[in-house]
């Protein structure tokens, strides 16, 4: 019949270009164009500039005006320098996907580097904060301080130079390893039209011949620094635990063991008779006559 034929025809019919490669292209250069956006924001942010968490009748300086200070103002008070980290993987993605080449897991890359952004504001919260920065916040951002108080609540007190350290070394670890994870530096090209049935290309008969690929090391990098992470964290809530009880019980000591003065001046006598020395000043005055 001429309408089955017809019909084979269409679904053999390689899927036009403008239905894949100019959605994905458009795409690519939309994610490019919003990284773009806050790049050039970043670059003219000034701390006067009117936003949202600062009201000036001053005239916006940024070279975006009025929206391109609400960004920076934004994006610095959150996550501080870590926003030009945040923005690396978005605009690698964009890249892939104007080359017609889409990051292979895209979801699971766009959770490592949810995860990679939160840390590395934690990483840059422990740095030492330079005259020059401006805000009351660290480099870290708003979502920094939540790491400096959380390493605060676990050592029992504000971190020191050392300690705080330590703790950047600790998140520095699974947040490179989620960046890596999220750079999706391995990409594949564009879905192919499927081939006909009973029609087996020369690239798939290839493809069923290659051994399958051994899993990516990347993973168990990163579950191992999550896994370190998290035994590093206990020990040191343990220590601080440890370290807070022994003050306690240093404090109701010297408490128990402290003499409080008796009714007429002089300090009570303890358990084994003894008192405590005390200080005596003697008043001396001065008569008429031997003046």
């Amino acid at each position: 019949m001429p309408t089955q034929n017809l019909l084979d025809d269409m679904r053999r019919a390689p899927t036009p270009a403008i239905a894949i490669h100019i959605p994905l292209r458009g795409l690519g250069f939309v994610l490019l164009g919003l990284v773009g956006v806050v790049l050039v924001a970043l670059a003219s942010w000034s701390v006067d500039d009117p936003s949202f968490s600062y009201a000036t009748a001053k005239q916006a300086a940024n070279w975006l005006g009025f929206p391109g200070a609400v960004i920076a103002d934004s994006a610095f008070q959150l996550f501080g320098v870590a926003i030009l980290a945040v923005l690396v993987p978005p605009a690698l993605w964009g890249w892939h996907l104007t080359r017609r080449r889409v990051p292979t897991r895209l979801g699971y890359r766009a959770l490592a580097w949810l995860g990679a952004s939160l840390l590395a504001t934690g990483v840059l919260s422990f740095v030492a904060i330079p005259p020059s920065w401006p805000l009351p916040t660290g480099l870290g951002g708003l979502i920094g301080q939540g790491f400096s108080g959380l390493a605060a609540l676990v050592a029992g007190a504000e971190p020191q130079a050392i300690t705080a350290v330590l703790f950047a070394i600790i998140l520095a670890a699974p947040a490179l390893a989620l960046f890596w994870i999220a750079l999706g530096l391995r990409a594949i090209p564009a879905a192919a039209p499927k081939p006909a049935a009973g029609q087996r290309t020369a690239a798939s008969e290839a493809r069923t011949d290659k051994p399958e690929r051994e899993p990516n090391p990347i993973v168990a990098i990163a579950i191992g620094a999550l896994v370190h992470l998290g035994f590093s964290l206990r020990t040191a809530f343990k220590r601080a635990r440890a370290s807070a009880r022994q003050r306690r019980e240093e404090a109701e000591t010297w408490r128990d063991g402290a003499v409080e003065p008796g009714l007429d001046g002089r300090p009570a006598a303890r358990e084994d008779g003894r008192r405590e020395p005390m200080l005596v000043a003697e008043r001396r005055g001065f008569s008429a006559g031997q003046a």
